[in-house]
């Protein structure tokens, strides 16, 4: 009986004889067993893409938290800058001082590539810098007498203190974020409405402009200019708010960006803007009020204050009743309006118009 054929070798070619399991040229597998070639080396490359993909994800996290932690650094220290810098004359609050350890203390996780704990002790330090003040503000009282316009509002009571003003981050304008301290003030709880103004039209005879179709009387007033609302103001004994002002009753001690909890369902809430708004203002107060007992602060109608309008003018790190720069072109308008996108509709979110335009968004508040 002749021997079986000889084989050939399926990757090299060599003459293999029969029952040999492997070639002896290339030691590749022969016969049925060339699959497990293909199996081990897919696995092979399986594992070795696996922990390429695995580590570079980790890099790639590492990295990023690496730099969000390098700008929280940033932010926070000019904020703490800010703070320490308005008690130099005095003992820093306790949370100050306990920011500057938090502060102290992320510098060294930094520099030691313990990122995550240093964003914890920032964002812990950020929070210490903006903590709430108690007792911000007092409920409004009744009106009294027959007191039309403004002077029926019943003003809430904002009390003396010191709030972290501006941004850590955010447009260019509205940093550094800095300490301002303020006096006591009062503010109206919501904004001029329509019919208010017709009050004090007739009382000083002046006309009411002509509002957007569709606004009653309880809507509030717009195409108002700086001036007229200044002047409305005075009519009753009261003046615009100032920025800083506005901003404190704004933030009644958050720490968020936002009003509300910080949160979309937080924000319609309280405010009316371009995402629920359907493309019109509301009534003043038909939303919930803030936790100062304010209404429509962000949102419904933008508001004007009594500020000249300078982009670099925190830079100037006034802490101690900031009432703006000394002249300008265009006044200070906060709050957005229900026209406005939402992320116009943060605390700190700084717009300008000429005094001498009236806008379809814009009213006002008065304080005292």
């Amino acid at each position: 009986m002749s021997d079986s054929p000889s084989k050939l070798c399926r990757y090299c070619g060599t003459e293999v004889k029969p029952g040999t399991p492997k070639c002896p040229m290339c030691w590749e597998p022969i016969g049925w067993r060339w699959w497990t070639r293909i199996l081990r080396r897919g696995i092979t490359w399986g594992l070795l893409i696996s922990a390429l993909t695995v580590g570079g994800v980790w890099m790639r996290g590492f990295m990023n938290k690496g730099v969000e932690a390098y700008h929280e650094m940033d932010e926070v220290k000019a904020a703490l800058e800010g703070a320490l810098g308005a008690c130099k004359d005095r003992p820093c609050a306790p949370e100050v001082q306990q920011a500057k350890a938090l502060v102290d203390q992320a510098s060294e996780q930094t520099r030691n590539g313990k990122h995550e704990a240093a964003l914890a002790n920032l964002k812990a330090a950020r929070a210490l810098l903006l903590a709430k003040r108690p007792d911000v503000a007092t409920p409004p009282a009744p009106a009294q007498g027959d007191a039309s316009g403004a002077a029926a509002a019943g003003l809430v009571a904002i009390a003396p203190g010191e709030f972290m003003m501006g941004s850590f981050g955010n447009s260019a304008d509205e940093q550094p974020a800095h300490a301002v301290s303020l006096g006591g003030y009062a503010i109206m709880p919501r904004e001029v409405t329509v019919e208010e103004y017709q009050r004090y039209g007739q009382e000083v005879r002046q006309s009411c402009p002509e509002q957007p179709a569709g606004s009653g009387p309880k809507h509030p007033v717009v195409f108002i200019t700086w001036h007229e609302a200044k002047a409305y103001c005075e009519h009753y004994g009261l003046r615009l708010p100032t920025e800083a002002e506005w901003e404190r009753a704004a933030r009644c001690g958050s720490v968020r960006d936002f009003p509300g909890d910080g949160t979309p369902a937080g924000l319609d809430r309280v405010a009316w803007h371009r995402g629920d708004s359907q493309g019109t203002a509301h009534p003043a107060g038909a939303k919930a009020a803030s936790a100062c007992f304010l209404y429509d602060m962000s949102g419904n109608a933008a508001e004007w204050v009594s500020d000249w309008y300078a982009p670099d003018y925190y830079l100037e790190g006034v802490a101690q009743n900031p009432t703006g720069p000394a002249q300008g072109d265009d006044r200070v308008v906060r709050g957005g309006a229900f026209d406005s996108p939402a992320e116009s509709l943060r605390l700190s979110f700084r717009d300008r118009f000429s005094p001498d335009s009236g806008r379809g968004n814009i009213g006002f508040r008065c304080a005292r």
